[in-house]
């Protein structure tokens, strides 16, 4: 059994040997916990060889054991980390790309706007130029109406004095025909007798039921001569008469007239 342990302590102290040189950089930052940890320790009797490269490896086990859960809690805080900076990086890309799709459609909506701005500016221009058409054309007609204002007003000037000169004529001429005529007193009779003969002539064969109610000569003017029809209706047309009184002889003619 002694001879196995001392085996046992050979092989160790030798791995120890052959590992010393790697385990001095791991083991050289746990050193001063180690030796911390020996001197809170009580002094106590003189350890064999086995005993404290047992407790040496015991101690670096629990130092590997603390690294590696460090190690380990690095390792998960650098994937969180990748992990955000993943997500941050995609986050940054679709902000990227959404300012790139928002500004596409800025671009477009620009070009749009532009679009409208030129059709705008020519159907303005269109409109200015019919509405300069129509002004012109209002004021050509304006002008027009005015000078035929003026034409009017001169033909009925002109109609106007013409009218009055022939008036003036007119009554020129017919204060003239009296004069000229100069018919004596004794003719004017005989021509109303004779009408009036010729007149009861034509309708001596009329009967009753066709006398017309009212009867004025054409021949005579009213001035100089007015028949009384109630009178005469009454003396000269019997109604139960078939046929017309001879006519009178130019005495009685002459008599009835007053001449």
């Amino acid at each position: 059994m002694k001879s196995h342990q001392r085996n046992h302590a050979v092989s160790l102290s030798k791995l120890d040997n052959n590992n010393n040189n790697k385990s001095i950089a791991i083991c050289s930052t746990h050193q001063q916990h180690i030796l911390s940890f020996q001197s809170n320790k009580k002094p106590v009797m003189n350890k064999s060889p086995i005993v404290k490269l047992k407790e040496r490896i015991e101690t670096l086990k629990k130092t590997n054991i603390e690294s590696q859960s460090i190690i380990e809690q690095q390792e998960r805080e650098i994937e969180r980390l990748r992990g955000k900076i993943s997500e941050d990086m995609v986050r940054s890309l679709e902000i990227k790309t959404k300012e790139t799709d928002h500004r596409k459609e800025i671009h477009e909506l620009n070009l749009k706007l532009k679009r409208q701005d030129l059709d705008y500016h020519k159907r303005l221009g269109f409109l200015k130029d019919a509405i300069e058409e129509k002004e012109r054309r209002v004021v050509q007609k304006q002008e027009l109406y005015e000078r035929l204002k003026e034409k009017h007003k001169l033909e009925i000037s002109q109609l106007i004095s013409t009218h009055q000169e022939h008036i003036h004529l007119l009554e020129l001429r017919h204060r003239k025909e009296p004069k000229q005529l100069n018919i004596p007193k004794g003719e004017i009779g005989d021509i109303l007798e004779r009408v009036l003969i010729d007149f009861e002539q034509e309708e001596h064969d009329i009967k009753s039921d066709q006398i017309i109610p009212e009867m004025t000569s054409h021949w005579v003017n009213d001035d100089m001569f007015t028949v009384n029809q109630q009178w005469y209706m009454k003396k000269y047309m019997p109604i139960e008469a078939e046929s017309w009184p001879f006519p009178q002889t130019a005495s009685n003619t002459k008599s009835r007239l007053g001449i």
